[in-house]
């Protein structure tokens, strides 16, 4: 149900619905750390996969948990 609820963010953020950059901003702004993944396809043979880290996480603490 999660990896639904983020591909929904991505193709949202993507489309120009809503935006990932002001979703980062604002878990920054209120000092949540946490880890949003996204992946997605381009076509066949293109896969696109995002990694965001907000409020003090760094991009390897959210490669490890995953």
């Amino acid at each position: 149900m999660c990896w639904r609820a983020l591909l929904l963010t991505a193709l949202l953020g993507w489309s120009g619905c809503a935006s990932i950059d002001h979703l980062a901003d604002t878990l920054n702004k209120r000092g949540d750390t946490a880890c949003i993944w996204a992946s997605g396809a381009y076509g066949p043979f293109v896969g696109v996969s995002v990694l965001i880290a907000t409020g003090g996480a760094t991009i390897d603490q959210c490669r490890q948990i995953r």
